[in-house]
């Protein structure tokens, strides 16, 4: 044994002979609690630690599967998106040549009556068409040709109308399919 070790060892034994016994008792009291409270603080901290490295797991995954969700959506919206103009495009090109086509119907100059009018505006319009109003024979002033050019443009654009419709159908499918497939991959059950 060194000198110091014995110094120490005699000087606390000498300190300890000194201090009465009630004060020993506390000290070994206060020492105790000092014990449980610094294992209850570094329980709570380790729980905590050990909570926010779950926390922060589960935050990591969140965003690495809400950032695949974002891909997939946009890869898919923006496919949507160009499958939808080529469509339109080809609307829209064949409005223009029917048009070209419609000038050279042999009827181009009869004179629709006012019964064809008036019976095309109600079927339009989506209305029964007015028996009476639809024998009258008085020239309307508007030409066949313009009539068929009128429903042609009107075509085109209900065919703009249902390719919008189409993709929007399309795109609901997609994103049902791609958060079917996302909550299956992370077990999740789906109604």
């Amino acid at each position: 044994m060194s000198i110091f070790t014995t110094i120490f060892k005699d000087g606390i034994k000498a300190a300890l002979t000194a201090i009465p016994s009630p004060y020993l008792w506390g000290a070994g009291a206060l020492a105790a609690i000092s014990l449980v409270v610094a294992g209850e603080v570094w329980f709570h901290n380790k729980v905590e630690a050990d909570a926010q490295k779950e926390i922060s797991a589960y935050i990591a995954k969140k965003d690495k599967d809400d950032a695949q969700l974002t891909a997939l959506i946009t890869a898919d919206v923006a496919d949507l998106k160009a499958q939808l103009a080529q469509k339109q495009k080809v609307i829209t090109k064949t409005v223009v040549q029917n048009h070209t086509v419609i000038q050279t119907v042999p009827d181009i100059n009869t004179i629709l009556s006012q019964g064809w009018v008036s019976a095309f505006n109600a079927s339009a319009k989506g209305l029964a068409i007015d028996p009476v109003a639809a024998k009258v024979a008085t020239p309307s002033g508007i030409n066949a040709d313009q009539a068929l050019d009128t429903i042609n443009t009107n075509n085109g654009i209900c065919q703009n109308n249902l390719a919008l419709l189409n993709a929007a159908q399309q795109y609901l499918r997609d994103q049902q399919a791609v958060v079917a497939e996302m909550n299956k991959k992370n077990g999740v059950k789906t109604p």
